[in-house]
This record gives structure tokens, sequence and C-alpha cells, in this order.
């Protein structure tokens, strides 16, 4: 019986779903670094073309089953076809999404962040940094500094519109996703957003 509660709850643990910067094959391929990078412990609503106000909301309504600390990096999802999910409209406009009961999130200027523990920030770092073709959101963030002053107040933007600001910005963006879903993490600290 008690080995029987162990196995139920090691499923219980186990990610069904992923969000990645990464291909959906390398996503879901439990051999993938990838795979275990970030994660929802239930599937979520199906994905629709959701902007980044209402993705805030939409990651605060898992958030008892995140359940993180929440320090360092913002996070910014963004994915396609968001506005045909009825399930994701009819909850954002009866405002049924619930909001984390932390005082840690920070608003900034335009700019509300959900922020995730010290070693998914690592296992950030080590992506921006290491030698690949994922985008570089340190160099992103640098650029569009230099050359606006400061970060953007990124608002409702759906997916279409921050890809056209990545490649603008650093031209590293791979465009071949399809329907795949994108998390974009800015691992920067908090005075950058100050």
């Amino acid at each position: 019986m008690m080995m029987e509660n162990i196995k139920e709850k090691k499923n219980m643990l186990k990610p069904v779903y992923s969000y990645h910067i990464a291909s959906k094959k390398e996503c879901m391929n439990e051999r993938s670094s990838y795979y275990n990078f970030f994660f929802f412990q239930i599937k979520p609503p199906k994905s629709g073309r959701l902007g980044f106000s209402c993705t805030e909301d939409l990651l605060k309504s898992f958030w008892d089953i995140l359940n993180f600390q929440l320090i360092g990096g913002r996070i910014i999802y963004t994915c396609k076809e968001a506005d045909k999910d009825e399930h994701v409209r009819r909850m954002v406009k009866q405002q049924k999404i619930p909001t984390p009961k932390s005082s840690n999130i920070k608003k900034y200027e335009g700019n509300r962040g959900i922020f995730v523990p010290a070693e998914i920030q690592n296992n950030v770092m080590s992506i921006i940094n290491g030698n690949n073709d994922w985008v570089k959101l340190t160099t992103f963030c640098n650029l569009y500094k230099q050359k606006f002053g400061s970060l953007p107040s990124f608002g409702n933007l759906g997916f279409e519109s921050m890809e056209t600001l990545l490649k603008k910005m650093t031209g590293r963006i791979n465009t071949k996703y399809g329907n795949d879903r994108i998390l974009y993490i800015s691992a920067i600290n908090e005075e950058n957003y100050s």
C-alpha cells in the first residue's frame, strides 16, 4: 500500500506539459535538458494568443501548484492563437482567474512579472550564455536599452509582435516554431527594471 502511494506521488510530480524556447520535439523528449527546465504539474488550458497581462493572470491561476519562492528573473510567456481559446477568454472576461497570495510579485512601470527560483535562473543563464542559437535575452535587453533608453512596456503584445521585436533587436530567433508554445525568460536583476 505504501509503495502504491509513493508511486502515485511520483506520477503527480511528473511534468505533463512544458514551456520552452526549445522546439516541441525537444520539449517532449525526456532525455532533453529542456524537458524539466520549467513546467506546470497539470495541463493548463489550451494555448492561444495571450498577451503579457493576460498571461500573468493565467500563470497566477497555477500559483498553488507552482508554489515557487519569488526571486530573480522575469518571465514573459506568449503563444499563438490564444484568441481562439474560449476557455481562456471566458476566464479572463469573467475575472475568474485567482491571484497568488504572495506580496512578492513586484510591479514595475508597465512591466509586471512573475519571479522564479535561483536554480532556474542559473539554468536560464546557462542557456542564454551557452553556444547555441536560442534567443539571448540579455543581449536583447542591453541593445534595446542602448537604443531606446529603457526596456519596453510589453503590455498586451501578442506572439507575432514579440517575435518581431526580438528579431529586430537580436537577429537570433528562429521563427520555425509552428504552434509550439514559447517561453521567453529574462534572467535580469531587479535593478534593471527600476
